[in-house]
């Protein structure tokens, strides 16, 4: 679990798998499918989350399912596992609940359901005030609701409890459609300084994105992929690669984040982007 954490994947998982053959506890089988997973891996990763499941379908199972069959393309299975996920939980763990209910908002904001996903994040903070990540995706919501006031205010205080790149850009973003730029050029000053100890792939994709300092946003999607070698570690390099003109090597790359099927609107509009500079038309439509 710790190599895990250090994002030392490859290491971690000979140290799971030596631990499935020793015994048969569900939770080796997790970390197993964690590894892999974030190795991009993804058809590994679901035998070892099934067989998770096939030893005891509980909360932990459940979870990891869903975030699999999100990352498949199968939005419906996941919102399914996750509220199998919400109602295995145990009310003594109110922070495994606030989790739950956060990646359900995520995926309800996916569906294109506002209600429903503003009534997850919610449901999230009843079980956990001041908890950063439904902070984060409550503000995500209002932003889609073309609120940018409260998203200010859900993105400022989930930046406060987790100054994170992923949630400094999104408060960034709320302050421009607020009006507020010399905030939004502060806020994201520190993400560009700072941000690449915390978060290499976000940092690549905010350069990338800002057309800024793209030599730095792909020597960090690189360095990225090294270690964590999913489709979202490609997206980021993709998109790097694309900013500094290499449109080939970034349609490439492209098509590998997308071979999972993976349904996510950022993906797709990077895809067309890098399509369109390729003169593929079709494809970018």
């Amino acid at each position: 679990h710790v190599l895990h954490q250090l994002h030392r994947f490859h290491e971690a998982e000979q140290i799971a798998r030596r631990l499935t053959v020793k015994r048969q506890f569900v939770l080796d089988y997790g970390l197993l499918g964690d590894v892999l997973m974030e190795q991009g891996r993804l058809t590994e990763a679901g035998q070892a989350y099934q067989k998770m499941i096939d030893l005891k379908p509980f909360y932990q199972s459940y979870t990891r399912a869903s975030h699999l069959r999100w990352l498949k393309g199968d939005l419906d299975g996941a919102i399914e596992l996750i509220r199998k996920a919400i109602a295995a939980a145990s009310p003594r763990d109110p922070e495994s609940i606030a989790w739950a209910y956060t990646r359900l908002a995520g995926y309800e904001l996916q569906h294109g359901r506002l209600g429903d996903a503003a009534r997850a994040a919610d449901s999230a903070l009843s079980y956990q005030p001041d908890y950063a990540a439904a902070l984060l995706m409550r503000g995500r919501v209002f932003l889609a609701m073309k609120k940018a006031a409260d998203a200010v205010a859900a993105f400022s205080r989930a930046t406060q409890l987790n100054p994170l790149p992923e949630y400094q850009w999104a408060l960034g973003d709320a302050l421009r459609l607020h009006g507020d730029h010399q905030q939004a050029d502060l806020v994201e000053s520190e993400l560009t300084s700072r941000g690449a100890e915390a978060d290499a792939r976000t940092v690549a994709l905010f350069l990338a994105t800002r057309r800024a300092a793209v030599t730095k946003a792909i020597a960090l999607a690189e360095r990225e992929l090294q270690t964590r070698a999913d489709i979202f570690s490609l997206d980021a390099l993709a998109w790097s690669l694309a900013a500094a003109g290499r449109t080939t090597e970034a349609q490439v790359t492209m098509t590998r984040a997308l071979a999972e099927g993976t349904e996510d609107g950022r993906l797709f509009l990077h895809a067309g982007v890098i399509a369109a500079a390729g003169d593929r038309g079709a494809g970018a439509r």
